[in-house]
């Protein structure tokens, strides 16, 4: 959600050793910021205070929103300030991670739904290309617009969930001008289970998977603008908000740098989206996908750690992408045959030619970036005597380039072009 928002109510949670406790107070949410509940009671007793206390996660609050009437739910909530009075006047911020809108959880209503509509930013323009608009103005000034609407993109990701891109449009008049016309296209991401009621966090969780697809394919942040959870019955859906992945940057992104790889060049885009949700099913996978989606040149100061993380993905790549046939064998193969081998394939798939630009000394890359991260890793100051040891800024190329290997090699996995992705990369970068 783009917009601020805000719930005044009652709210109440159970605390172990006490039972309910009820509070009076205000939910606030802001795009840059986290969601804060900002409540109060009137007294409480030294048993309150010392369980309080001794809380690291509140698994579920429920509120009344006195406006609306509705319910309220706040899940996976952080005590984060307090202040106590033996007089009264006990004040609490709490912050949820979580918040669904109309709907009451308790123990007979689990957080179990059939379906997530969620919206993407930047996928209207990503996808724009599909849509068709046309004018025309007659002799008697009037104007037509007739609008094609692009089909439904639908796929079956894996045995739980289809996936289907829904497009849509709107229109309004504006009332400063009789004449003025808008169309606004809407296009909304929905995740439909195949096995009946699921929980909460599995949608959750493909969601975000999605979220990063998008932000590797955008090259720039991806956010979710708006979802809404659902059950069988239509009257039973439920707006959700949660913390964003880089919100306090929300607003920094208006412009947009070109992409990584639009969706007009990709081939069997269902069968691309099926591949990339079944890395889901390994725990590597998720963590390369993790990895790949966090963007090292825009949001993330580089450091040693950066470099380090740049590293180890592509050692958790290659374990993941090439197994080895026993354990014994994966424990005993060491960075510098993974890097040989994975520079091999790339050679192999962007041609010699364009390969030798990108790392025109392959040993002396390999070394590099084998020794120091050997040094930042096993080793302390002054206790190795390699030459090849760099500062941070020395160390930021080498990072550069194997996010670039990375990239290239992964997405290639599910279809789309390397060469393409890999010289849109260097092109930037390089």
């Amino acid at each position: 959600m783009t917009e601020e928002k805000s719930w005044l109510g009652e709210w109440s949670f159970e605390v172990e050793g006490i039972g309910e406790l009820k509070l009076l107070g205000t939910l606030s949410y802001s795009p840059k910021e986290k969601f804060v509940l900002e409540a109060s009671m009137e007294s409480v007793s030294y048993d309150v205070i010392f369980n309080l206390q001794r809380i690291n996660k509140i698994s579920y609050i429920v509120g009344l929103d006195y406006k609306t009437q509705k319910n309220i739910t706040l899940l996976d909530s952080i005590l984060t300030g307090n202040h106590w009075s033996s007089s009264g006047g006990n004040s609490f911020k709490i912050n949820p991670t979580l918040v669904i809108e109309g709907f009451y959880y308790d123990s007979t209503n689990e957080l179990l739904f059939n379906s997530m509509s969620v919206k993407y930013s930047g996928l209207n323009q990503w996808l724009r290309i599909l849509s068709e608009i046309n004018t025309n103005i007659d002799d008697d000034d009037t104007l037509t617009l007739t609008y094609k609407r692009s089909k439904d993109i639908d796929c079956q990701i894996d045995e739980y969930l289809d996936l289907s891109i829904r497009f849509d449009y709107s229109t309004k008049q504006e009332s400063s001008n009789e004449t003025g016309f808008f169309l606004t296209e809407n296009i909304s991401t929905v995740f439909k289970s195949t096995q009946g009621e699921l929980n909460l966090e599995i949608f959750s969780r493909y969601s975000e998977h999605l979220r990063r697809f998008l932000q590797i394919l955008y090259y720039q942040p991806a956010f979710i603008l708006n979802s809404t959870i659902e059950k069988n019955n239509p009257s039973e859906t439920h707006s959700l908000y949660y913390d964003q992945v880089h919100k306090r940057f929300f607003n920094n992104y208006s412009a947009h740098l070109g992409y990584l790889s639009h969706y007009r060049e990709l081939i069997n885009f269902p069968d691309i989206l099926a591949k990339w949700f079944a890395y889901r099913k390994s725990d590597d996978y998720t963590y390369i996908t993790w990895v790949a989606s966090k963007h090292l040149f825009i949001n993330t100061p580089f450091s040693e750690e950066v470099f380090l993380e740049n590293v180890r993905v592509l050692e958790v790549y290659h374990k993941a992408r090439y197994p080895k046939s026993s354990k014994r064998q994966e424990k005993n193969t060491h960075l510098k045959e993974r890097l040989i081998e994975l520079l091999n394939i790339l050679k192999t798939i962007v041609g010699q030619v364009d390969y030798d630009t990108f790392i025109n000394d392959e040993n002396d890359f390999i070394e590099v970036v084998m020794d120091n991260r050997n040094y930042l890793t096993h080793y302390g100051e002054n206790s190795t005597t390699s030459t090849n040891i760099l500062t941070v800024p020395q160390l930021y190329k080498y990072a550069v380039k194997s996010r670039i290997v990375l990239l290239s090699l992964l997405l290639h996995d599910i279809g789309i072009d390397a060469k393409k992705t890999f010289g849109n990369l260097t092109a930037r970068h390089m």
